[in-house]
């Protein structure tokens, strides 16, 4: 349909806890919608620059792709180092009652850290269906002498607010121990998770056994696990040793 109208806006946006964002967006529409043929952008913590239609005829739906320039998240993370900038490439769509992130890629300025995934949500059950996926993680991201480091690892998340489903694989390593691998499965709904580790070779030792939180009956936290020569100095400088037994809460 030929376009009726064309709009040229400029002018500052604030959201999510960020500082204001100098906000440029171009396009044209119809009765039936609207396509930007670019948005930007610019702050000091958030830069993007986007591209996307929206349609109000019928079924509403809108779609966009966005190349992330830079997102700093020390607004939600203070530890997150300012020198390591998020950026990368988002795909989103919404269509009638489906909000879906068809694919998103991310990398760390100044380190090897990746992560890309997909989901989708109908808004309508509150169902979801997502995977996550990450390389080259480490923690903290700016110490030549990480507690954590994660060469590859991959979540997956199924269900509804109700009643989800999670499964993980992922390596760890810490320090100058040997990486292991770490399995974990788990149900979960609106008052508690029980996730059960299946395998886990980590930290130089073995681990195996369930956790269950809930937070909001009597009995908060529940674990039973079994621990052979698990390496904990690690990740617990005040409590320097090795873990072994079948630790029970």
């Amino acid at each position: 349909k030929k376009a009726f109208f064309n709009l040229n806006l400029a002018g500052s946006l604030e959201a999510m806890g960020l500082t204001p964002s100098e906000l440029t967006l171009s396009g044209s529409g119809t009765a039936s919608g609207f396509k930007a043929r670019h948005l930007r952008l610019d702050g000091s913590e958030l830069a993007l620059d986007a591209t996307g239609t929206i349609s109000w005829e019928d079924t509403p739906d809108l779609s966009f792709e966005a190349v992330l320039n830079r997102l700093d998240p020390v607004t939600w993370v203070p530890q997150w180092p300012t020198e390591h900038p998020v950026h990368g490439e988002v795909a989103v769509e919404w269509a009638g009652e489906d909000f879906s992130i068809s694919n998103f890629e991310l990398a760390v300025a100044g380190t090897e850290l990746s992560a890309y995934g997909h989901g989708i949500v109908a808004l309508e059950s509150g169902s979801i269906d997502a995977a996550l996926s990450w390389n080259n993680f480490s923690w903290p991201l700016d110490s030549a002498s990480p507690a954590l480091n994660s060469k590859t690892g991959n979540v997956q998340i199924s269900g509804r607010p109700e009643d989800w489903n999670l499964d993980g694989n992922l390596d760890l390593q810490s320090g100058d121990l040997p990486s292991g691998k770490l399995k974990l499965s788990g149900t979960g709904n609106q008052e508690s998770f029980d996730i059960t580790v299946q395998e886990g070779k980590v930290l130089g030792g073995t681990i195996a056994g369930s956790l269950f939180w809930n937070w909001t009956g009597g009995q908060p936290f529940a674990t039973e696990l079994t621990a052979t020569q698990i390496e904990i100095t690690r990740l617990f400088a005040d409590y320097p040793g090795v873990l072994n037994g079948r630790p029970q809460a």
